[in-house]
C-alpha cells in the first residue's frame, strides 16, 4: 500500500539539472515523478518509479543500478567517502509504502513484490505500485499459491496453498492446514480474503513468547500492582536467573508437563537443593505457569502438574548446624549481653532491644514512638531491602509486617525497661526510634555490629536472626506457655516455633556433667 512521504522533497529545478547529468535511469522520468529523501541517507532521494538521485557533489545526478547474481537491482550511494549497497526495491519502500500497523514477533517483515517485476525498464507502471510490506510466514504462503481448489461446506470455491509447504514451514501437520482453511467461520471468497485471512491468523498464531519472557510479565505485573515488595521482586528474579538460564530460552507454548516435571526433579539435583531452595523455585515455577495458563499461553492444569513429581523428604540436600551455630549458649550469652551493657550506645541498645523481646532485625528498624506504650510494643511494619542496581541496596519502610501473625504487641520484661529509657534519652523528638544524625539507622547497623561484638568477645559469629532463636531457646527452657510463646515470636503455631527457632543452650562442660550425674552410665573400668 502507498503512502505520502513524510521526508524532504527534492525541488523540481534540481530534478530538471539531473536529466542532463551522467546516470542511466531505472525507468524513463515521467511527468508526475516525485523525489523523496531517503531517511538514512539525506543525500539520496527516491522516486515511486524506482529512479535514485544522488545530490553529493556540485550537481545532483542519477545512480545507475546495477544488476545482482539473485536478479534484484541495486545502487550504491556514497557518504563520507564510502560507498553502501541498497536493493532499489528496498529504497522504494522505505519512502514511498505504508508498513503494517500491527506486530508479529519473530517474524521479519519483507518487501513483497505483487507483480514480480524486477527490472524491466519499458513497462509503463508505478514501481511503488507493484510493492508491499508483508511479514514473512504471510509472505511465503501467499508464495505457495497453487492452482489447488477446495471446495467448503457452503459449495463455495477458493484457491487453497500448498498445504504441504505451508505445514511443512510452520511445523504443523497437513491436517491442521486443511482444518484452518476449510472449517473457518470468515468467508473467503477469493485470493484477497486468503490473504487477510491468513495474516491475521498467523499474527495470533505466532505470538508464542518464552519462558523468560512469561515470568518477567508475572513477576513485573505482581510489583506493579502492589502484590509484592520490590524486595520479593528482586529474590524471585535471582531465584530465576539461578535455575532458568537455559530451560528460560524455551517456548511457553512448547511446554508440556512432563517438561516441567523433568526440569523441577532434574534440579534438586544438579543443584543440590534443601528443601526450602526447591520450594522456593517451585514457587515461583507454579506462579509464572499459573499466569501462562491465564493468558491461555497452555492448557494443562499446573496444580496436578506439580503435585504428580516424584519428590521426598530424602531427595533434599540436609544442611546439619550444630547448635553452638544457632544459637548463643549459656557460657557466650552473658558475656555478650555484658559487652552490651558496658558499650550502651543506640546500636548496641538496640540489639539489647531484640534479645529481651525476640523481634526481627527488619521490626526492629522500623520502629516508632508511637509503638511503645511503656510496658511494650506494637509491631506494625518492617523493613525491606531491594538492589538499585549491582553493589547498590536501597531500604525502605513496609506498612506491614513479614507475615498476618507479624502484627503483635510483644512485652518487655520489666528489668529492661532502662532500655527504652536510655534510647528515649538518645532520640526525644525524633520519630523512628533508631535515628542518628538525622537518618534512620537501618539493618545493616545492627547486624555488622553484632557480628563485630562476637568476633571481639570470642564467640562463632551470629547473625541477629539466631538472636531470635536464642530468646524463643529461652522461652522453651523456662517452660513459658506456648500460646505465649507464639505471641511474641509472630508465629501462627508452636510446630513452627518448636521445629526451627529451639534449640539446647546447654554448654559442652553442663551436658558432660548432666549424662555423668546419672548413676546406671557410671561404669567403672575393671582392673
Amino acid at each position: 500500500m502507498m503512502k505520502k512521504p513524510t521526508t524532504k522533497k527534492l525541488p523540481e529545478k534540481q530534478v530538471a539539472r539531473t536529466v542532463t547529468a551522467k546516470g542511466k535511469p531505472f525507468m524513463k522520468l515521467f511527468s508526475d515523478e516525485k523525489f523523496y529523501q531517503y531517511p538514512r541517507y539525506t543525500n539520496v532521494f527516491v522516486s515511486q518509479y524506482g529512479n535514485v538521485i544522488s545530490t553529493t557533489g556540485t550537481v545532483p545526478h542519477l545512480l545507475t543500478p546495477q544488476l545482482a547474481p539473485n536478479n534484484y537491482l541495486y545502487v550504491s550511494p556514497c557518504k563520507k567517502g564510502k560507498k553502501k549497497k541498497f536493493y532499489i526495491h528496498r529504497l522504494v519502500a522505505e519512502v514511498w509504502c505504508q508498513k503494517p500497523d500491527f506486530e508479529i514477533p519473530n517474524c521479519p517483515l519483507q518487501v513483497h513484490h505483487k507483480l514480480k517485476v524486477l527490472r524491466n525498464s519499458t513497462i509503463d507502471v508505478n514501481f511503488a505500485m507493484n510493492l508491499e510490506y508483508l511479514y514473512r510466514p504471510h509472505h511465503k504462503a501467499i508464495e505457495h499459491i497453487k492452482s489447488y481448489q477446495v471446495q467448503r461446506p457452503t459449495g463455495k470455491w477458493f484457491y487453497l496453498p500448498d498445504v504441504h509447504a505451508i505445514a511443512e514451514y510452520y511445523n504443523t501437520s497437513t491436517y491442521s492446514i486443511y482444518q484452518l482453511l476449510t472449517h473457518s467461520p470468515k468467508e473467503i471468497k477469493d485470493k484477497k480474503d486468503l490473504e487477510n485471512f491468513l495474516a491475521d491468523y498467523w499474527k495470533e498464531k505466532s505470538f508464542n513468547p518464552t519462558v523468560e519472557e512469561v515470568f518477567n510479565e508475572w513477576n513485573d505485573r505482581r510489583c506493579d500492582l502492589g502484590n509484592i515488595a520490590q524486595s520479593t521482586h528482586e529474590r524471585n528474579q535471582q531465584t530465576f536467573n539461578r535455575h532458568y538460564t537455559d530451560f528460560g530460552k524455551r517456548k511457553i507454548k512448547s511446554l508440556e508437563p512432563r517438561d516441567i516435571q523433568d526440569f523441577l526433579e532434574s534440579e534438586i539435583g544438579q543443584k543440590e537443593l534443601t528443601s526450602k531452595a526447591f520450594s522456593n523455585l517451585k514457587s515461583i515455577t507454579v506462579g509464572f505457569l499459573k499466569y501462562a495458563k491465564r493468558e491461555q499461553y497452555i492448557s494443562f492444569n499446573v496444580k496436578e502438574t506439580v503435585d504428580d513429581l516424584d519428590v521426598r523428604d530424602s531427595t533434599f540436600k540436609k544442611t546439619v548446624k550444630e547448635d553452638y551455630e544457632e544459637v548463643f549458649d549459656e557460657l557466650e550469652l552473658p558475656k555478650f549481653t555484658k559487652y552490651l551493657a558496658e558499650n550502651a550506645d543506640i546500636v548496641n541498645l538496640g540489639i539489647m532491644l531484640m534479645l529481651v523481646t525476640g523481634i526481627r532485625v527488619g521490626e526492629l528498624a522500623a520502629l516508632k514512638w508511637d509503638d511503645y506504650d511503656g510496658n511494650g510494643l506494637k509491631i506494625r511494619r518492617t523493613e525491606t531491602r531491594y538492589q538499585v542496581k549491582k553493589g547498590l541496596n536501597a531500604y525502605e519502610i513496609k506498612d506491614f509486617p513479614k507475615t498476618a501473625a507479624g502484627a503483635r504487641y510483644v512485652i518487655i520484661p520489666e528489668d529492661c525497661l532502662w532500655i527504652m529509657k536510655k534510647l528515649k534519652a538518645m532520640n526525644p523528638f525524633t520519630e523512628f526510634i533508631f535515628m542518628k544524625k538525622g537518618k534512620r539507622l537501618n539493618t545493616v547497623s545492627f547486624r555488622n555490629r553484632q557480628y563485630r561484638i562476637c568476633k571481639k568477645i570470642g564467640c562463632y559469629p551470629k547473625s541477629p536472626h539466631k538472636l531470635r532463636k536464642t530468646y524463643a531457646s529461652l522461652l522453651s527452657d523456662y517452660n513459658v506457655d506456648p500460646k505465649m510463646t507464639i505471641e511474641q515470636m509472630g508465629h501462627t503455631n508452636i510446630s513452627c516455633t518448636q521445629g526451627h527457632y529451639f534449640r539446647n543452650r546447654k554448654s559442652l562442660s553442663t551436658k558432660t556433667a548432666i549424662l555423668s550425674s546419672i548413676p546406671e552410665l557410671q561404669i567403672a573400668q575393671k582392673k
